[in-house]
């Protein structure tokens, strides 16, 4: 939390405050890559991982697998998660071998949350599942610290000063 995110290596994108990171001070294997947000005020307020594609079948059975492995990790740190493994009312991908296409359509959540880690100035802690295509997902995790209010308002009215 508060720091350049040019003194870890990231360098900017084409999106206001975000940065993209090859590695962080700690990356996991399962994180093929980093992105941070971060304004100059506040220095980095999030940080998020994306995973390495993961082939898996039309039910997710391998990306479930993942997200479940890398949320009892988490939790060896942060403590309990709650988890959230649900399907929007109404979608039409309810069948078992419909929960990848659910997931890609953004009408499926299959993630832990850590809502109070209590650690490193630490605000929330996210894990989900996200999917490319029917058949393959990778997992995301996203790491919000306290100062992320101050900085998505700073992030926010840069932007505005585009009109």
């Amino acid at each position: 939390m508060g720091e350049n995110p040019d003194t870890v290596g990231c360098k900017p994108t084409e999106i206001a405050g975000v940065y993209r990171c090859a590695t962080l001070p700690k990356p996991h294997s399962a994180f093929e890559f980093y992105a941070v947000k971060s304004t100059p005020e506040t220095g980095i307020c999030w940080v998020k991982g994306i995973g390495t594609d993961i082939d898996t079948n039309a039910a997710g059975s391998s990306i479930r697998s993942k997200v479940d492995e890398l949320g009892e990790q988490i939790a060896l740190t942060y403590g309990k998660s709650e988890h959230d493994d649900w399907l929007m009312p109404g979608s039409i991908w309810s069948d078992y071998e419909d929960w990848m296409m659910g997931l890609l359509k953004d009408e499926r959540i299959y993630a832990y949350k850590w809502s109070d880690p209590a650690k490193n100035a630490l605000v929330l802690v996210y894990l989900s599942a996200s999917a490319s295509n029917s058949t393959t997902a990778y997992p995301v995790v996203e790491f919000s610290f306290s100062n992320k209010a101050k900085c998505d308002e700073l992030i926010k009215k840069q932007e505005a000063g585009s009109f």
